[in-house]
C-alpha cells in the first residue's frame, strides 16, 4: 500500500501542485511532508510484525484510535473503547473485556470447517485479545442467544478450557434480573470497574 501510494503522489505531480498553489515555498513543504509522514506510516504499519494481513481498513482503524488517544488530557477521564481483535492489534489498556466467547465464535465455526490451520490462527487471535490487558482481562459467553430468529443454546470456546486455572477466577452467573435489579447490577459494577 505504501509504494502505491508513493507512485500516486508522484505520478500525479503533488509536489508540482502545492508550489503552484502556494506563494510560499516553506509552506508547499510542510504541506508535502505531511504526505511522506503518511506514506511512512502506512510503511511501519504495513511492516509490524503483528499485522499478518495488513489491509487499508486496518489501517484507518489503527489511526482513527492513535489520533483520537492524542487530543486526550488522561486526567480524571474515563471512556470505553470498543474495536474488533484486528484493530487493538499493537495497543494495551489497563482492563480488557473480551464477550462472546463461545464455540463457533471463537474459534468461529467456519475456521473450524477450515480445519487446524484456521483453528490455530483463531487461536493466535485470542492470544491477541488477551494480551491486550495490562492489569485486568475479563472472558464472558452466554447460554444462550438469538441466531435467525430463534434462541440457542451456546457452549463456551474450547479455549477457555486451555488457559491455565490457577489465573482463572469464575464470576458466579446471574440469573435474569428485572429492570430494577439490572439498574442495581450495572451500579454495582460501576463501582466495581472504577479506577483503582
Amino acid at each position: 500500500m505504501a509504494p502505491a501510494l508513493g507512485e500516486l503522489v508522484e505520478s500525479i505531480g503533488y509536489w508540482g501542485h502545492l508550489l503552484s498553489q502556494s506563494s510560499d515555498a516553506d509552506v508547499a513543504k510542510w504541506k508535502y511532508r505531511n504526505v511522506e509522514s503518511l506514506v511512512e506510516s502506512l510503511r511501519e504499519y504495513e511492516s509490524h510484525p503483528d499485522n499478518l494481513s495488513p489491509s487499508l481498513t486496518g489501517y484507518l482503524n489503527r489511526i482513527t484510535l492513535l489520533t483520537r488517544d492524542e487530543g486526550d488530557d488522561g486526567e480524571g477521564e474515563q471512556r470505553i473503547n470498543l474495536m474488533t481483535i484486528h484493530a487493538a492489534k499493537g495497543l494495551e489498556f489497563d482492563t480488557v473485556f473480551v464477550a462472546g466467547m463461545e464455540a463457533d465464535l471463537l474459534p468461529h465455526s467456519r475456521s473450524v470447517e477450515q480445519g487446524d490451520w484456521a483453528v490455530e490462527e483463531e487461536r493466535r487471535l485470542f492470544y491477541v485479545a488477551m494480551t491486550r490487558a495490562k492489569r485486568r482481562l475479563y472472558l464472558s459467553h452466554c447460554d444462550s442467544r438469538r441466531k435467525r430468529g430463534q434462541c440457542v443454546e451456546t457452549e463456551p470456546s474450547p479455549f477457555l478450557d486451555e488457559l491455565p486455572p490457577e489465573y482463572v477466577e469464575a464470576m458466579p452467573r446471574e440469573e435474569y434480573m428485572s429492570p430494577d435489579e439490572a439498574e442495581a447490577g450495572f451500579s454495582r459494577l460501576k463501582q466495581r470497574f472504577g479506577r483503582e
